[in-house]
């Protein structure tokens, strides 16, 4: 009888430094969404360890619940891969919701969080007349084209929004999209999380109209109370394309504080 291997996440590791970080993607692109990023980021201080969701970029073709819990949960398998018993964890939009689990799931194993125009724990209970729109993303290009030009505040040029949706749409499949868009509009862990008091940073961009300050005062800072809040100018929702130097300097100063 024939032994099945246990499933290890793919990851695209940056940097050979003792701070481990694992760096969850957002809905829409895997995780060379961070490309833009890598060539700021300080390798000699940091292990960054990004890692695609089932569904997603090198794991497009992986099946599973699509879900923000078993997000987290391959978190685990891939620290246990790769020999990393201790770590701090990012989370872009909806990264946001499983880098949080993660804490549920295992809280002496995560050093720092951080939270990219994150998700909540509580969900992000989209209201009933917007939903379509976002769920039929999963198969239209022009509704991710209108997406990510609003959580941008329509401030990027039409070229690249159109380019980030095309490489949405490869980045992954309709299923996937859907599975993940439900689980992280309806799951709530809010009050188990509520308090966690590990060091917490919360990103978001100046332009982004939907996970702004204001939302993020509702939520993560209610959650964390070591909690910290930074507004970054000059960008929306993708702040590691949009301003990547002063993303790596906020982010690495946290973590390295």
């Amino acid at each position: 009888m024939t032994e099945t291997s246990p499933y290890v996440p793919p990851a695209h590791i940056v940097g050979s430094g003792a701070h481990k970080v694992i760096v969850l993607h957002s809905l829409f692109v895997g995780h060379e969404s961070f490309s833009p990023w890598w060539p700021y980021l300080d390798g000699t201080r940091f292990s960054y360890a990004f890692m695609d969701a089932r569904g997603f970029g090198d794991a497009i073709d992986v099946t599973g619940s699509y879900t923000c819990d078993e997000i987290a949960s391959d978190v685990l398998l891939l620290a246990d891969s790769l020999g990393w018993r201790e770590f701090s964890l990012i989370g872009h939009s909806l990264g946001g919701m499983p880098v949080q689990q993660v804490v549920l799931k295992a809280p002496e194993r995560v050093r720092k969080l951080v939270g990219l125009s994150p998700a909540p724990a509580n969900g992000l209970g989209i209201p009933d007349e917007a939903y379509p729109l976002l769920a039929e993303a999963a198969h239209k290009v022009e509704n991710r084209r209108f997406i990510i030009d609003s959580s941008t505040g329509g401030k990027l040029s039409p070229h690249w929004v159109a380019s980030w949706a095309e490489q949405s749409m490869k980045a992954v499949g309709p299923d996937a999209f859907r599975g993940y868009l439900d689980s992280v509009n309806t799951t709530d862990f809010s009050a188990e999380i509520t308090g966690a008091p590990l060091p917490a940073l919360v990103v978001v961009g100046e332009n982004d109209p939907a996970t702004n300050a204001d939302a993020m005062n509702q939520t993560w800072m209610r959650h964390y109370p070591n909690g910290q809040l930074v507004v970054v100018g000059n960008a929306g929702h993708h702040q590691m394309v949009e301003t990547p130097i002063a993303l790596a300097t906020l982010v690495e100063g946290f973590l390295g504080d």
